[in-house]
This record gives structure tokens, sequence and C-alpha cells, in this order.
């Protein structure tokens, strides 16, 4: 068999050992993610297919686990291997920029930049607390609570047991608006007051509060209505 053919012959795990990741095709990934395909179906062309299906990467990864899994030749174990994959990629990629912004401070557009992509497409709100180490550098994302569409109750007790078990010497807190307005709500406005509260007592100061929607964000820090920590008497 010559060179030629047998490259030829090439399955993407193969590839994957002889060429670096980049040079695989969105097939060839989604493909080594699958595993194996069905009767009638090898696994490049459930790759293909469900590419197809989805409009591509981007619309596969908004596919959410129920609906992968009863596609015939996915079923739950491969589907949760897309998600998970999915998931990984989109939290390096909130992680990296988060940290473009260098150690000296976290920026509300740098927040939102990092997450809004990924919180906009929920159909509930979600409350997390991005931690950061004693020189202002992200280290962790904690998820602390999820809510319907037009709430996220918390008690800032039970956040804080979240936040103080990571290690964090500060934190920004950031949710999403599904309504797609980020104007802060009294529940908004009254949780900031006291995540803030608990903070300063507990010595772990809330940097901002960052609310993203579809239509913008909105950062307390930036309008004024939450002090910074060397403010603090």
């Amino acid at each position: 068999m010559s060179l030629t053919m047998a490259i030829d012959l090439e399955g993407p795990r193969e590839r994957l050992q002889r060429l670096e990741a980049e040079a695989l095709s969105d097939v060839e990934l989604v493909a080594l993610l699958l595993g194996a395909g069905r009767a009638g179906e090898g696994v490049r062309a459930l790759s293909e297919n469900l590419l197809t299906e989805h409009g591509g990467l981007a619309g596969l990864s908004r596919a959410g686990l129920g609906e992968l899994a009863v596609r015939p030749g996915v079923g739950l174990a491969k589907g949760a291997r897309i998600v998970a994959a999915v998931e990984m990629g989109r939290r390096l990629g909130a992680r990296a920029a988060l940290r473009s912004g260098g150690a000296a401070c976290l920026r509300s557009a740098d927040v939102d930049r990092a997450l809004r992509p990924r919180l906009v497409a929920l159909d509930h709100e979600r409350l997390i607390a991005i931690g950061l180490d004693a020189r202002g550098r992200v280290v962790r994302e904690i998820l602390l609570a999820q809510g319907g569409l037009t709430g996220c109750a918390i008690a800032p007790r039970d956040a804080f047991r979240r936040i103080l078990k990571e290690a964090v010497a500060s934190f920004v807190l950031v949710h999403n608006h599904p309504s797609g307005d980020p104007t802060p709500s009294v529940d908004d406005a009254r949780l900031t007051e006291r995540m803030d509260a608990a903070g300063r007592l507990l010595g772990v100061p809330m940097l901002d509060h960052v609310i993203v929607a579809e239509s913008g964000y909105f950062s307390f820090a930036d309008a004024g209505l939450l002090e910074m920590p060397d403010e603090r008497g």
C-alpha cells in the first residue's frame, strides 16, 4: 500500500496522532467525540449529518443533552460527551477572556465580553461569582444559583458558603437577564447591597455586580452604586 493510500484511509484518531488537533476538520473532531456510528451510518457520516442538522458547530454547541440523546446513533453517552466538550471550550474561552485585562483589575467590559455569549443563550437566570486571588487575578468561576425566567433567589449566607470554600480573596458577582434588558431590578439592588455588606464583614470584598443581557450589560461599580475596597473606611 502506498503512503498516499494509507493516509487516505486514516481515521480522525490516526490523523490526530500524526498531526496537530488544529489540522482536523469539524467533522473529524465531532467523530472523535462520538467514537462510533451505528448500523447504516458510520461515525463520519453520523458526524457530518449531525453538523448539517444543527447548522454547523455553532448550532451543535447549542443543542441540549435531551435533544442529542434521542437522536438515533447518538444516545445519552455520546450526547453527554459532546455537551461536556462544548462546556469545557466555553469555560476555557471565558477564563482566557477574563484574564486578558491583566492582573491589576477585572473590568466590567471584560466580564461582559467573556460571559455574555454563554449566559444570554440561557432561558433562565444564572448567578456566578468570578473568584480572584490577592493580586486580582481570575482563579475560578463559582456557580452560586440557577433560577427561573425572572429571578434567581439565594441567601447571602448560602452564596458565601460556596465562595469561602474556594478560598478566593475577592470576587465579582455576575448574572444574566433572559428578558434581554440588563436594567437591575429592586431584587438585584437588594442582593447587591446584602452581598456587599457580607463581603466586607467576612473580608472577601465584592468588587462589582455585573448584569448581562442581549441588549448590553450593567455594572453596579461603573454606575457608582458600589464602593471600591480602598474607598471604605
